[in-house]
């Protein structure tokens, strides 16, 4: 199973850790993790970077069934401070980095492999990641050929599953500006 990890903030602001460091720093030398009885070997087997984002691609196995290994692509913008919105550029860059590896999968799945789920976080996981996951809904209702796109709507549907997602005005305005550069810029209208 393939799975997508999109990671949107820093391991540390002013100082403090409000991620911990869940992956290898080396290419191809597994490190291993204990949680609740189980031990899982991750492999870093990839790094690249941008100007916005780094994409790591990882194998992840079970420390006791290491037949069975499972590849997870993360990719980390890290250039989005808390509390805040990114350049529409820079969230452009990243839509399209999803788009790209999400329809390379599609044109790529062979019968035994299974695409497993996207996982995007933050820190609180609320407002950069409310903030991403509604503008991947925006191109992907333009792209559909969708003829009514409401971005209330948008974030309403977000927060019956998550309290706060879009957590701040600024980054609901945001929404709205990225709405109207990808208008522009793709020529939908």
């Amino acid at each position: 199973m393939i799975f997508y990890r999109y990671f949107v903030n820093r391991l540390q602001y002013n100082g403090q850790t409000i991620c911990d460091l869940y992956w290898p720093e080396k290419l191809n030398i597994p490190e291993y993790y204990k949680s609740n009885g189980f031990e899982i070997s991750v492999t870093l087997l990839e790094t690249n970077q941008s100007d916005c984002f780094i994409k790591r691609i990882f194998s992840i196995s079970m420390s006791n069934n290491s037949n069975e290994s499972h590849n997870v692509t993360q990719i980390h913008f890290k250039e989005w401070e808390n509390f805040s919105v990114p350049t529409i550029t820079d969230m452009d860059k990243l839509v399209k980095e999803y788009e790209q590896n999400y329809q390379s999968l599609v044109n790529h799945q062979s019968i035994t492999v299974s695409i497993g789920p996207t996982v995007v976080h933050c820190s609180a996981g609320v407002g950069r990641t409310g903030t991403f996951i509604s503008a991947l809904i925006v191109r992907r209702h333009l792209r559909s050929g969708c003829q009514w796109i409401s971005l209330p709507s948008i974030v309403l549907m977000l927060r019956l599953w998550r309290h706060c997602m879009v957590e701040l005005t600024e980054q609901y305005l945001f929404l709205h500006e990225y709405f109207a550069y990808i208008l522009n810029q793709e020529r939908y209208c």
